[in-house]
């Protein structure tokens, strides 16, 4: 019998609320061994909603690494904690998985690539969007993509929001931009970056990538390529009313969680040292904050910038 994989989760907020603990549920050989989080209403209520075997909870990561040792550490604290609580589990000898975004800016996602342990990121769209579209994607030839993220960001009803839509959504987009081009981006281009939206080109070896951040629109992803002679080649959406519509009237598991859980199976198989099975690396980490970090330069310099 192959012993399960101790996940212990940092931070028992919304993502982890209505997406990893619900995903864990999906994933075999796993346990949920611990949580973390310093309001003690909302550890112990996600403890509860876990299942009838309701791991301990603790006040700080800290204290719970002190206490229990996983085999891996979710890092879904709030964003301005993420580098901080990978570090904790690096000390402990425990890998991470880090939500988005990696850090506040690429300097601070440097420090993920620095650790002694993996830390992983958590760019949870490589098993969706990307899953569908990359066998589609020629493996040369010039490409124009159209990458979209949008929801309302009070129907998320998140505990603490501090990042705009260009942090909260960006780095997923410019990951996947980045992953269809088979490079890192080269130049940033954009035309709005405000607390709800974000619009910015890059361009990349390929061609170019136009990413949309939206926090105040009805849910709807969409990855389009296409061709120099702007034919699609593949397209992935997800949201939009109809679908919306039927989410609302099943009220089942928010649609996130089908790809966290292939995200987490990753995770499982790489502590395993079964291969990382397209697991987003820091360095990946790494290039998707120089480019939002090239955008922000972009939008107060009213031009084009080069990443650097």
């Amino acid at each position: 019998m192959t012993t399960p994989v101790r996940i212990a989760i940092a931070g028992c907020g919304r993502i982890s609320e209505i997406g990893y603990v619900p995903a864990l549920k999906h994933v075999g050989e796993t346990e949920l061994c611990a949580l973390s989080d310093p309001n003690r209403i909302r550890r112990e209520r996600l403890a509860s909603a876990s299942g009838p075997a309701a791991p301990p909870t603790f006040s700080s990561v800290a204290e719970m690494l002190g206490e229990v040792l996983p085999d891996v550490l979710v890092v879904a604290s709030p964003p301005q904690l993420h580098v901080e609580h990978a570090e904790l589990a690096a000390e402990a000898g425990v890998p991470a998985l880090v939500e988005k975004p990696p850090g506040r800016g690429t300097e601070e996602a440097k420090r993920l690539t620095r650790l002694s342990q993996p830390a992983w990121i958590g760019f949870n769209r490589r098993f969706s969007h990307l899953r569908t579209v990359a066998d589609l994607v020629p493996e040369r030839g010039a490409l124009s993509l159209t990458l979209r993220i949008s929801y309302r960001r009070a129907s998320w009803r998140a505990h603490e929001v501090e990042d705009d839509a260009l942090d909260d959504l960006g780095p997923h987009l410019a990951d996947l931009a980045a992953c269809l081009f088979g490079g890192r981006l080269s130049e940033a281009r954009a035309s709005s970056v405000s607390p709800q939206h974000a619009e910015v080109e890059f361009r990349g070896e390929r061609g170019r990538a136009l990413l949309l951040c939206e926090t105040d629109s009805a849910w709807r992803e969409k990855v389009e390529v296409r061709d120099a002679q702007e034919r699609i080649l593949a397209r992935s959406v997800h949201g939009g009313l109809g679908r919306n519509l039927g989410l609302r009237l099943r009220r089942g598991e928010h649609p996130l969680v089908i790809s966290l859980a292939r995200q987490l199976r990753a995770v499982v198989a790489a502590v395993r040292g079964d291969g990382d099975s397209g697991l987003a690396t820091a360095n990946d980490g790494v290039a998707a904050m120089r480019a939002l970090d090239a955008a922000r330069r972009s939008a107060a310099a009213a031009g084009t910038v080069m990443l650097v």
